[in-house]
């Protein structure tokens, strides 16, 4: 039980010419507590500690291995991309080839061009230069702008002969010689583009 004592505060009143008083007189107050101060300190304590020692729900431990797990299979893909680069198209057909080397491949040239034959000879052509260039071409076309000249001009005399009027029925001798020789002394695209285009950091 509290006792609030009598609160007086003085002014003059203008109207009368005198002091007068404004009074708050004294109120007696009871407060009964709905639990013991004990019990009420250990509540305040225990609510001041929860948030610190509270458990996380689950899901946000799920959701944080789960992306612990993701970035480590990332990091695992990466590592065997770098290791053992995928097999490209090029690298598949290279495999698959029916000729395992160059001289190999060079034969089959030959065997086309003594046989007659335009359509394996271009076939054969094509999978030397796969060989050859380690990337695939899709026409004797495409072979020819990437090669030197001299069999860049054989090239389209054997295209010449497989999509022609039918005045060129078979492929002579010396042409067969000629193509032969150039595609054994044909650089690679790698060692040409060293050779004619060379490093510049400002290209004109």
């Amino acid at each position: 039980t509290w006792t609030l004592p009598e609160i007086r505060v003085p002014w003059w009143n203008t109207e009368t010419d005198s002091l007068e008083f404004a009074v708050l007189p004294a109120k007696t107050v009871a407060v009964t507590a709905t639990q013991p101060a004990d019990q009420i300190n250990d509540s305040a304590t225990a609510s001041s500690v929860a948030p610190a020692t509270s458990i996380q729900p689950p899901w946000i431990w799920a959701v944080a291995a789960t992306g612990w797990l993701l970035a480590l299979a990332l990091a695992v893909v990466l590592w065997l991309s770098r290791r053992h680069p995928s097999d490209t198209p090029t690298a598949s057909m290279i495999s698959g080839a029916d000729t395992g080397t160059l001289r190999q491949s060079l034969v089959q040239v030959r065997k086309a061009a003594e046989q007659q034959d335009k359509a394996a000879l271009r076939d054969a052509i094509l999978r030397w230069a796969t060989l050859h260039h380690g990337t695939a071409f899709s026409s004797l076309a495409a072979l020819a702008r990437v090669s030197t000249d001299r069999l860049a001009t054989l090239l389209r005399e054997v295209d010449r002969s497989l999509y022609g009027d039918g005045e060129s029925d078979s492929v002579p001798d010396k042409a067969s010689q000629d193509l032969i020789d150039a595609l054994r002394n044909e650089p690679t695209q790698k060692t040409t583009a060293m050779a004619i285009s060379p490093l510049r950091l400002y290209p004109s």
